[in-house]
């Protein structure tokens, strides 16, 4: 099966810094949708028809991760590439297919300089894995939680520089 991916960012409190990023994958890669979950109630407006807002209540990242997952596998995406509010990912569509299709099951995270900032986890992981444990909340430590659990079911895990923000 051909890999269908999305880029998903859930926001709090950045939306200067989200419209910014917003503006860029707009004009660079139109056709890729984008699931935004705002957790502040911002306001924020789509810039092209493929972004998609929803507004939550604030839960911690792990339910924003969580929400924006079920979204994803409810819309029958295959990958997920996640991305914090400030991320501009310089990569197009085609760029970030090969990152997929190089490592189709794996989770792939960029290099620890930027740790969880930008990370491609296939659906299908998510499911074998399940959910992030939204017992983090406000803790910080649900990539941590979530790296060892992958590690503990010897699921490939791709550090990779071509996620790197530029």
């Amino acid at each position: 099966m051909e890999p269908k991916f999305c880029i998903a960012i859930p926001t709090i409190n950045r939306k200067d810094l989200l419209v910014e990023a917003l503006e860029y994958y707009a004009k660079t890669i139109p056709k890729v949708t984008k699931l935004i979950l705002d957790n502040g109630y911002q306001g924020i407006e789509p810039m092209d028809e493929g972004t998609w807002v929803w507004e939550n209540d604030y839960g911690g990242v792990s339910e924003s991760w969580n929400r924006l997952m079920r979204k994803a596998w409810m819309n029958a995406f295959t990958h997920v590439l996640m991305l914090n509010d400030d991320v501009i990912l310089q990569k197009g569509e085609e760029e970030i297919l090969a990152i997929i299709n190089k490592y189709p099951n794996s989770f792939q995270v960029c290099k620890p300089i930027h740790n969880w900032s930008s990370f491609i986890l296939p659906v299908e992981v998510y499911n074998q894995l399940g959910p992030f444990d939204e017992r983090f909340k406000k803790c910080f430590f649900e990539d941590n939680d979530y790296h060892y659990r992958l590690q503990l079911r010897n699921i490939h895990i791709n550090y990779t520089e071509d996620l790197n923000p530029q």
